[in-house]
C-alpha cells in the first residue's frame, strides 16, 4: 500500500474534500506505481473536487506526517492484515508498453481549471438496493442538464468483454440523443462528453480501469487499425454505425492507459442559415467562382468541417462538375448529385494531403476540397492549384482573417513571400473564421463568424504586406458582406442571445466596449434602444414647441 496516498486519502476525508469511498474507487483502479501528486490529480480530473487551495493544504499536511509512519486512521486499509500476512491484495494494473513511470517526489502545487458545470465537488457515487441480483449505480449530481441514468455502465465489460462493441455503440448513440458534440472514454477517470461546449463527467457508474477503458476503446478498430495503434501509441478513424450514424475517433496513450475521443458527426448536411450565418447569401455566391482559393478556419471544434460541407453540398446541389476532397479522416459522407464528389480518405486513400493534391491535378477536377492546409507543401500545392483553374476549398486553425494570412506567408521562406502575395492577392475568394459561442442558457451553440472577402482593396494590402489593416477594411466592407468577429459578438449580444460577459472577452476595440457598456447599464441593447427612441421623441417635442411660441 502507498502510505503517502494513505495519509492523503484521510486527511481529504476529514477535511470533506472528497469521500471515503471514492478514494477507495480510485486507488482500486490506480497503477501500483501511482505517486501521491499522480493522485492528486486524478482526484481533480474526475471531478472529486474543485478547490485547489484545499487539496494544496492536504498535500503540505501529508508531506509533515508521513514522517511518523503508516496513516493510523486509514481509509484505504481500515482493518490491516498481520505482519506475517504482507501487503492486502490490491489491483495492479500496469501502464502501456513505451510510457514512462511517474514521478515519486512530490512535486508543486497543482493548477488546474474547475469545469463550469460544477459548482462544487461532485458527490460519491451511491449505489442502490439489488435489483435482480446486481446492483445499479444512481447519479448524484442534480445539475446534469439531461438524464444521465441513460447511459450504459461501461465497466460491465470487464465481466463479459464480448460485451464492449455493444456497450461503447450504445454510449455513442445516447451521447448523440442528448446532443453531445464529443465523447471521452479514458482509463482512471469516469466517462466524459461535451455538450455545448461544457464538459460534464458522468458520475453515475464506477471510474473506468485500464482493462475497462482499453476493450471499450478498441472494440470498434478492425485488425489493421489495431496493428496501427499497437506501432504508433495513437490512431486517427473514423465510425460508421450505419444509417448515417458516424463519428470521428481518436485513440491515444497517456500516463494511466488508453483514452479514445469521439466526435459526433451530424447525420444531416444543414444550409449555411442553419448553421448560424446570418447572411448566408455572401457565402454562397462564394461557391459560383471556378476558380481561386476560399478559406474556412478556425478554432478545433467550431465546425469548419460542418461548413465545408455545407458549401460541398451547394456546388453540388448547382452545378455539374467533378469535386475531390481529402480528408483526416471522410466523417460526413456525400453522395454525388449534380457533380462527381470523389471523398479521399488520409492513410486510407492516400498517403498525406501533399500527394492528394499533387496527383489531383491529373484526376479532372474542378474543385479540390482539403480538409487541413497543415504544412509548406499542401500550402503551396493548394495555391497553384487555385491559380491553375481550380476553385480550392482548404480550412485552418486560425481564428482571424488577419491571422490567417500571416499564417499562409509564415510558412514560406523570405525570398519566396513577395510571390506567395502576389498569388493570395490575385487568388483569394474570401476567409470564413468561425467561432461557436454558447447561448447565455447553454442550451445550442451560436455561430460568430468572421467574414473577408477578396476584394481589390484586400488585393492591394496583401501586396503590400499590411495585413494588420484588414481589420477597417472588414469594418467598412459590411455593404459587400464582411463582418468583424465583434460586430457578430455584438449582433448576438442585441438579439438577446448570449450576455454581455459572454460578448466582452471578444470586444477589443474601445468604441465597442463604450457601446456594449452603454447597453448594458441601460438594461440591454432593447432597452437602449427603447430609451434612444423615447429621447428623440422628447427632443422633437421640445423643438416644436419652441418654433410656436
Amino acid at each position: 500500500m502507498n502510505n503517502e496516498i494513505d495519509w492523503m486519502c484521510s486527511i481529504a476525508v476529514q477535511k470533506n474534500l472528497f469521500s471515503a469511498e471514492q478514494g477507495k474507487a480510485l486507488y482500486d483502479i490506480c497503477p501500483a506505481e501511482t505517486s501521491l501528486m499522480d493522485f492528486a490529480q486524478a482526484v481533480l480530473d474526475n471531478g472529486f473536487t474543485t478547490d485547489v487551495e484545499v487539496l494544496q493544504q492536504v498535500l503540505e499536511e501529508t508531506a509533515a506526517n508521513i514522517i511518523h509512519g503508516p496513516c493510523p486512521n486509514s481509509i484505504l486499509n481500515p482493518q490491516p492484515a498481520a505482519a506475517s500476512d504482507g501487503d492486502p491484495p490490491r489491483r495492479k494494473i500496469p501502464f502501456p508498453a513505451g510510457n514512462k513511470t511517474p514521478q515519486t517526489a512530490l512535486g508543486p502545487q497543482i493548477t488546474y481549471a474547475p469545469q463550469a458545470a460544477k459548482s462544487q465537488a461532485a458527490p460519491a457515487p451511491q449505489q442502490s438496493q439489488a435489483r435482480n441480483g446486481e446492483y445499479q449505480y444512481i447519479s448524484t449530481s442534480a445539475n446534469y442538464p439531461f438524464d444521465v441514468n441513460g447511459f450504459p455502465n461501461l465497466t460491465d465489460v470487464e465481466n463479459n468483454p464480448e460485451k464492449a462493441k455493444e456497450l461503447i455503440v450504445a454510449f455513442l448513440q445516447y451521447a448523440r440523443s442528448v446532443d453531445a458534440s464529443d465523447v471521452h472514454i479514458s482509463s482512471a477517470s469516469f466517462p466524459h462528453i461535451r455538450r455545448f461546449s461544457i464538459n460534464y463527467h458522468i458520475d453515475n457508474q464506477p471510474i473506468l480501469s485500464t482493462k475497462a477503458a482499453t476493450a471499450i476503446n478498441l472494440a470498434l478498430t478492425n485488425e489493421i487499425q489495431g496493428k496501427s495503434f499497437e506501432d504508433t501509441q495513437e490512431l486517427d478513424y473514423s465510425v460508421d454505425l450505419g444509417n448515417a450514424d458516424r463519428y470521428r475517433a481518436n485513440i491515444m496513450c497517456h500516463f494511466r492507459g488508453i483514452e479514445g475521443s469521439y466526435r459526433v458527426i451530424s447525420k444531416k448536411i444543414k444550409s449555411l442559415r442553419e448553421l448560424g450565418f446570418d447572411n448566408p447569401e455572401v457565402i454562397e455566391k462564394l461557391t459560383t467562382y471556378h476558380q481561386g482559393l476560399i478559406l474556412v478556419t478556425g478554432p478545433a471544434g467550431c465546425g469548419k468541417t460542418t461548413t465545408l460541407a455545407s458549401l460541398v453540398e451547394l456546388i453540388n446541389n448547382a452545378r455539374k462538375d467533378h469535386i475531390i476532397t481529402v480528408e483526416d479522416p471522410v466523417e460526413i459522407l456525400i453522395p454525388s448529385k449534380g457533380c462527381n464528389v470523389t471523398q479521399r480518405e488520409l492513410h486510407n486513400s492516400t498517403k498525406s494531403f501533399a500527394n492528394a493534391l499533387r496527383a489531383a491535378l491529373r484526376e479532372d477536377p474542378d474543385i479540390i476540397i482539403i480538409g487541413e492546409m497543415r504544412d509548406l507543401e499542401t500550402i503551396e500545392m493548394a495555391l497553384s492549384a487555385a491559380e491553375t483553374g481550380h476553385l480550392v476549398i482548404g480550412t485552418l486553425h486560425t481564428s482571424s482573417a488577419g491571422s490567417t494570412l500571416d499564417r499562409l506567408l509564415d510558412v514560406f521562406p523570405p525570398s519566396q513571400q513577395p510571390q506567395i502575395r502576389a498569388m493570395l492577392a490575385e487568388g483569394l475568394k474570401g476567409i470564413i473564421c468561425q467561432r461557436l459561442i454558447p447561448d447565455m442558457h447553454g442550451q445550442k451553440l451560436l455561430m460568430a463568424p468572421e467574414i473577408l472577402i477578396g476584394t481589390l482593396a484586400v488585393g492591394n494590402i496583401i501586396k503590400e504586406g499590411s495585413t494588420y489593416q484588414l481589420a477597417s477594411i472588414i469594418e467598412t466592407g459590411s455593404k459587400k458582406g464582411m463582418t468583424s468577429v465583434e460586430n457578430s459578438m455584438l449582433r448576438l449580444y442585441n438579439e438577446g442571445k448570449i450576455s454581455a460577459d459572454q460578448a466582452r472577452p471578444y470586444i477589443t476595440t474601445q468604441a465597442k466596449l463604450r457601446q456594449l457598456d452603454v447597453e448594458t447599464k441601460a438594461g440591454g441593447a432593447e432597452a437602449y434602444a427603447q430609451q434612444q427612441q423615447m429621447a428623440a421623441e422628447e427632443d422633437a417635442q421640445t423643438k416644436k414647441k419652441g418654433w410656436f411660441k
